[in-house]
């Protein structure tokens, strides 16, 4: 059977992601500013040692930005 190595593992890490949402009353339109991954924590999603080298999935860097939606 296979064990948790120690140089396997990772280090705890903090998600933070924000919005900020702004809705006119009865305009139809809306604003969001957003960030996901705020701090830009880096982690592994997945991790598999195929015996010939490593496969490993990190998480999306820090992503920023703005939606406009309107609607009739």
């Amino acid at each position: 059977s296979k064990e948790n190595l120690a140089t396997e593992g990772q280090r705890p890490y903090t998600l933070v992601d924000a919005s900020l949402d702004y809705r006119p009353d009865d305009s139809g339109l809306s604003v969001r500013v957003f960030a996901t991954n705020l701090f830009d924590a880096r982690y592994l999603i997945y991790s598999v040692d195929q015996g010939f080298g490593v496969i490993a999935t990190r998480r999306q860097p820090r992503s920023i930005g703005v939606e406009i939606a309107a609607s009739f």
